[in-house]
């Protein structure tokens, strides 16, 4: 027979064993089952679409999920430049996404491809490429100061700039959809520039200059 310390012991290594199965089987219960995938931050993408790449469906347990992998699911998408995903208990995934933002486009063999503020090379969405300005004759070595000069043209404008260019007399320029030119030559000064020529757009003059912005140059039809 067991002495008392003995059978003391041994009760206490029972009760911690049928607690650990007990909290085993609580964390494989329905209580954790996913009962919403929630998406944030989704701007052209469909959420729908965002929850098939990740590969998690409703009723899967939310503590068995992946969550670097369901991230790096989301992120190998080439609009997407940031994704995470996190749990909220007991039964909520939710997934957050920085898409991409376009700024311009160019054209390759297979049709127009947008182009982020960094270069990335973005897919485009149904008739997004409407509202953005085209990179024309823009030297390779140049690309990066024309996307910086298409990023500073508040979102709401952009759609109204038709190109983003390069000539070797007057350098950068960008041209509107309604037939104004705007002479930024270097990328000096980009920000000044812009904010001066933007302005200066309510005028409806057809040729803005503003390579030397203390002297901007402006000229009507």
């Amino acid at each position: 027979m067991l002495k008392h310390p003995e059978r003391v012991r041994v009760g206490a290594a029972l009760l911690a064993l049928l607690a650990v199965i007990g909290l085993y089987a609580f964390f494989q219960s329905p209580f954790f089952a996913i009962t919403e995938v929630r998406v944030v931050g989704a701007a052209r993408l469909a959420p729908e679409t965002l929850i098939e790449r990740a590969q998690v469906r409703l009723g899967d347990n939310v503590l068995h999920v992946d969550l670097q992998a369901v991230a790096s699911r989301l992120a190998s998408h080439l609009r997407i430049q940031h994704a995470a995903v996190v749990r909220q208990l007991p039964g909520v995934l939710e997934i957050t996404v920085t898409e991409y933002e376009p700024v311009a486009l160019v054209l390759d063999d297979d049709g127009p491809v947008g182009l982020a503020a960094d270069g990335t090379r973005v897919p485009l969405v149904a008739d997004e490429g409407d509202g953005l300005p085209a990179l024309l004759d823009v030297p390779p070595e140049l690309v990066p100061v024309a996307l910086e000069a298409a990023a500073l043209v508040p979102a709401p404008l952009r759609s109204g700039v038709a190109a983003v260019g390069f000539a070797p007399a007057t350098g950068l320029w960008l041209a509107t959809r309604s037939g104004t030119q705007i002479l930024l030559g270097d990328g000096q000064d980009l920000e000044r520039k812009l904010a001066i020529a933007l302005e200066l757009l309510a005028d409806d003059y057809t040729l803005i200059d503003v390579r030397f912005p203390r002297r901007p140059v402006v000229r009507s039809q």
